[in-house]
């Protein structure tokens, strides 16, 4: 990538051709387990990495914006991943990639909270599509991970006679170590962005703004599906009683969440029955579902979460939206709430039945 001199110091700039040239280092570094490249490799790619929010950002435009979307989405999940891969044959490194992304997290996050209109166009361009990226490359397991890393060459990693032992000595590479305040950090920040006007300012100026400059049109609901499924990802590698002081709080955020999106697909179920927004928005329910269950520990908590689940379910039922993947996830919910408090389990046959019996099956199936 190109370095420019700006007021006060120097300015990254970045752009298609620099994303080339970083997945080919990427490359050459994973293959070769960084041992032609050594420690120069490794700093000059975290350097990088912490620049990306002060970064100067040319994009595409045309039809190549269309194929290959905005640069800052994609340059923040490829490179990344490119971390991930590269600083696990790096043991100085390796314990911190987690806070090198907490911190270029927080700093896309904090300028999008305190965005404007007059930095309209560079939140949907750059902040909100780079938070997408980051949380991209983030999320999933190791294994997903290293199936994304590949696809990044279009190649597998170890070649086309890479056994099953291989895969699996390659997953250990691609993990992820998030402590419980790691994870208390993320979801802070998270909230912030998804609590405040940035959203709201996003979604009116994106709707201004030409297709060729702006791939897509619903990055709020992509946002929020990124978010949680990344939440998701963490909250898994932690056990719930290191929650802490936050358990109560990520509850509540979830059933908000949960009625927001039930909310917005009651009101506009005729034009966004097959919209990408529409898409988006079952997406993140579904996730916001399993990480409620998940966090739902407590007798009470379980109970509670059984009874919204459940009118959630019977919401979902009598409306004419397809939300089949939103009605799997609470129907494993309900089996999982079930399972761990088997008092709840004649409540969770109850619903199956009422489900089964529901016109809306009943007219699918015919």
């Amino acid at each position: 990538p190109r370095v420019e001199k700006a007021t006060g110091g120097t300015v990254t700039a970045l752009d298609d051709r620099s994303l080339n040239a970083v997945l080919s280092l990427g490359l050459f570094a994973v293959e070769s387990k960084l041992q032609s490249c050594g420690d120069e490799v490794v700093e000059y790619l975290l350097a990088l990495f912490h620049s990306l929010p002060s970064a100067h950002w040319t994009q595409s435009v045309g039809t190549a914006a269309r194929k290959s979307g905005l640069i800052a989405e994609q340059f923040c999940f490829k490179l990344g991943l490119i971390i991930l891969a590269v600083s696990q044959y790096h043991s100085k490194t390796r314990d911190k990639v987690v806070k090198a992304f907490l911190e270029v997290f927080r700093a896309f996050a904090e300028e999008a909270v305190n965005a404007d209109s007059n930095v309209s166009e560079r939140l949907c361009l750059v902040i909100l599509p780079a938070l997408i990226g980051l949380s991209r490359a983030f999320q999933g397991s190791a294994r997903s991970r290293r199936k994304l890393f590949a696809s990044l060459y279009s190649a597998p990693l170890d070649g086309p006679s890479s056994t099953s032992a291989d895969d699996d000595e390659g997953d250990t590479v691609f993990e992820v170590q998030w402590k419980a305040a790691d994870v208390e950090e993320f979801y802070d920040t998270m909230t912030q962005v998804l609590q405040s006007d940035c959203l709201f300012l996003a979604e009116s100026t994106s709707e201004k703004l030409h297709f060729q400059d702006h791939p897509y049109r619903c990055c709020v609901p992509i946002l929020q599906y990124c978010f949680l499924s990344l939440l998701r990802d963490t909250l898994s590698s932690c056990s719930s009683k290191d929650l802490g002081s936050f358990e109560n709080s990520l509850l509540s955020f979830l059933r908000q969440k949960i009625k927001d999106g039930t909310r917005n697909l009651r009101t506009s179920a005729g034009s966004l029955t097959h919209s990408d927004r529409a898409f988006f928005t079952v997406k993140g329910m579904s996730v916001a579902v399993q990480v409620m269950v998940w966090a739902a520990r407590k007798m009470n908590e379980a109970e509670t979460c059984f009874q919204e689940l459940s009118n959630l379910l019977s919401v979902n039922t009598t409306q004419n939206v397809l939300v089949s993947p939103l009605r799997a996830a609470i129907l494993e919910g309900i089996a999982t709430l079930a399972e761990t408090f088997p008092s709840l389990t004649n409540g969770a046959l109850s619903r199956v039945k009422e489900l089964l019996m529901s016109k809306t099956l009943q007219t699918m199936y015919r």
